[in-house]
């Protein structure tokens, strides 16, 4: 197996995990089953994506400290639908990008030497 196969499965499970947890993050905030999650959000649930955005981001972050740092203008109270917008269609194409490299890398016969060890390992 060659390093840039085990390189491209690292950056694969990376992007699907960062997806799965924005899926979740939107889902869980919203209230929305997932397929409709691409659909535009009102005003109040962009604010509070936002929020949890932010205190994922940064957990020390209180909810006094946090309207305070959006009052000075230092954290944005809400983003905006154009950066919602290009934020999901960017990790969309991050995933469909993971998906085609292990698809790539079991055509090449690699995938399979990998799940037979982490099976191995498991036992």
């Amino acid at each position: 197996m060659s390093i840039l196969d085990v390189v491209s499965l690292a950056g694969a499970g990376g992007s699907a995990l960062t997806t799965v947890k924005y899926v979740r993050t939107l889902k869980a905030t919203t209230g929305r089953p997932w397929r409709s999650i691409p659909g535009t959000l009102n005003r109040a649930e962009r604010k509070r994506l936002t929020q949890e955005l932010l205190k994922i981001k940064d957990p020390t972050l209180t909810g006094k400290l946090l309207k305070l740092e959006q009052r000075a203008g230092q954290l944005p109270v809400r983003h905006s639908a154009t950066e919602l917008r290009h934020a999901t269609k960017t990790m969309i194409k991050d995933s469909l990008g993971g998906a085609l490299s292990v698809i790539g890398s079991g055509a090449s016969g690699n995938l399979n030497s990998i799940a037979l060890a982490l099976y191995e390992e498991v036992q």
